[in-house]
């Protein structure tokens, strides 16, 4: 056999080994399945299970994936972040979520601001008060890492609003200010005061 097939004829061994086996009776000319062989489950049935979890749950966790789909964990890994180019991302902190109408008039009132900037120069931002607020909330939020979803590299990130819980105890702290001072600085246990409210008293002065 070495003479005729070269580096590429089996060993003694094995020749012994599969003489034996034919004169046992075997047959076959395909070799044994080796126990702990690899088992390919990365299949399009498998990364159709997958995307569904996804889709209906954002949140669904790789652990829990991967037991509800009888595969490994680095599998699944592999499977959302290698076939369907999914990332888990947090959630990104807003003030409040604006309302269509709101999003619709932000053009038109920027617009009408730098209208009125290139008439009047410093004497509108000298006029202008700005200001924010926050609640301080007596509980412990939903951390960003918890919110954290699913996304495609081309999702957009996803957002989320301070939600206010009428079951915790709450204070609102005010801040307002003009391009020379801080004008107001004050916390409310019911509601924050109105911009009108803060403004008038400053035109007196």
């Amino acid at each position: 056999m070495k003479a005729v097939y070269g580096e590429y004829s089996l060993s003694r061994s094995t020749v012994v080994e599969r003489r034996k086996r034919f004169l046992e009776g075997r047959e076959l000319l395909e070799a044994d399945a080796r126990p702990g062989q690899a088992y390919c489950v990365i299949t399009p049935e498998m990364i159709a299970k997958v995307h569904d979890l996804v889709l209906n749950n954002h949140r669904v966790t790789v652990d829990k994936m991967h037991r509800l789909l009888g595969i490994s964990a680095g599998t699944t890994h592999t499977i959302m972040h290698q076939q369907l180019k999914f990332r888990k991302i947090c959630a990104q902190w807003v003030p409040h979520q604006l309302t269509a109408e709101q999003r619709n008039n932000r053009m038109p009132l920027s617009l009408s601001h730098l209208q009125r900037y290139h008439e009047e120069e410093y004497s509108f931002l000298s006029h202008t008060v700005t200001g924010d607020k926050t609640w301080c909330h007596h509980f412990v939020p939903e951390s960003k890492c918890q919110s954290k979803q699913w996304k495609h590299t081309t999702s957009p990130p996803p957002k989320k609003s301070k939600v206010v819980h009428t079951s915790s105890g709450k204070v609102m702290i005010s801040f307002f200010y003009t391009t020379r001072a801080h004008c107001l600085s004050s916390s409310w246990n019911g509601e924050p005061p109105s911009m009108p409210s803060v403004i008038k008293p400053l035109y007196r002065t």
